[in-house]
């Protein structure tokens, strides 16, 4: 009946009625969506607020009540917090960004901040599979590459230094 009286330009009393659906039955959480549409679109914010909140809690990852409430922040310049419902939306819900889908994506400059918000880590896996080793692989164990040295013969230990002048040979004698 709500979206009825919607349709035929009654917001004030389809309002009515999705309160009276969502008093008969708390846990109706379209009623909650289509209560905060309403309350939106006449510029009740916090009445909104509060039924989007209401039909997230009973169906858990709306995207649809996500991106209203990422909407609605937006409008109040809360970008932070406007650009975290759309990450939310946009990483339960793709088909948001559709505009077929979602007219009212046309109704927000965020989606680029959005967007950068919600795929980082999934980009991220999704770019770096790897491959596996093709069967049938045998991997070539190398021999260590050869020294430029010559191999040592013998290992010659050092002898002390001669500090008593006594014990130095006597210097070249000169050629006649």
């Amino acid at each position: 009946m709500g979206q009825l009286l919607r349709a035929k330009g009654f917001p004030k009393d389809a309002e009515v009625e999705f309160e009276r659906a969502v008093n008969s039955d708390s846990h109706l959480y379209p009623a909650w969506y289509n209560l905060g549409l309403v309350r939106q679109a006449r510029g009740d914010y916090t009445g909104a607020s509060f039924a989007y909140h209401r039909a997230i809690s009973y169906r858990k990852g709306f995207s649809e009540a996500l991106f209203q409430l990422g909407l609605m922040e937006e409008q109040r310049h809360k970008t932070e917090s406007a650009v975290e419902y759309y990450a939310k939306a946009f990483t339960i819900n793709r088909s948001l960004l559709d505009v077929r889908v979602n007219p009212r994506i046309l109704d927000t400059k965020l989606v680029p901040l959005a967007l950068l918000r919600a795929y980082p880590n999934e980009h991220a896996r999704e770019s770096t599979t790897f491959q596996p080793t093709p069967p049938g692989y045998v991997q070539a164990i190398a021999e260590p590459a050869p020294s430029p040295q010559a191999p040592a013969t013998a290992i010659v230990t050092p002898s002390a230094p001669l500090t008593n002048p006594a014990q130095q040979p006597p210097p070249p004698k000169p050629p006649l």
